[in-house]
């Protein structure tokens, strides 16, 4: 039972509200090498990496 617990919470997601820019563009990086530019996810990245960038000007 723990070690279940304990592999569930290594492979659970950083929140996208939550993340930096540079955990952003790794995991931009990483879903476009896989070919998933065209999930919600991956529009939801970009769009808060935007955000963000825009308030560091």
């Amino acid at each position: 039972m723990a070690d279940e617990s304990t592999q569930q919470s290594a492979k659970k997601t950083k929140k996208i509200n939550k993340m930096n820019i540079a955990e952003l563009t790794q995991k931009i990086n990483e879903l476009q090498s896989a070919g998933h530019t065209k999930s919600i996810y991956f529009k939801h990245l970009l769009r808060r990496k935007k955000e963000l960038e825009s308030r560091a000007s």
